[in-house]
């Protein structure tokens, strides 16, 4: 509702706004998330699709897709940096690389790149 009524803002009394302005002052956006149970930590995936905001409500068709439009001429390029479980399996990255390559196409930018740290998390 919020995003008809007051385009690119939300009724969420959050610091997403200041998040907005920063993100799109950036020239890369570089995104850290542990991997639980084969994907993306929940909360990364959260401030992932409060940026909608950053884009208009209207859609246009590309290569055959429906997309939203840009809210703003250039958008910053993103990157992923992951901290793997000692269960994550090359599917389970492929995955969460497929994924991000398509919030950027959605976002209007590039993927710099996508990376792992060296050691996976381990129990305590």
């Amino acid at each position: 509702m919020c995003w008809w009524a007051t385009p690119g803002l939300c009724v969420i009394p959050d610091d997403m706004p200041r998040l907005y302005q920063q993100i799109m002052e950036s020239n890369l956006v570089i995104f850290a998330a542990e991997i639980k149970m084969g994907f993306i930590d929940s909360s990364i995936k959260k401030v992932q699709d409060r940026m909608i905001a950053l884009l208009h409500p209207y859609f246009e068709i590309v290569d055959h897709e429906f997309h939203h439009q840009k809210r703003y001429s250039a958008y910053p390029q993103i990157a992923l940096l992951l901290q793997p479980e000692e269960t994550t399996t090359a599917g389970d990255l492929k995955l969460i690389d497929d994924w991000f390559h398509r919030f950027a196409l959605n976002f209007k930018t590039k993927v710099k790149f996508i990376l792992t740290t060296n050691e996976p998390l381990t129990s305590k």
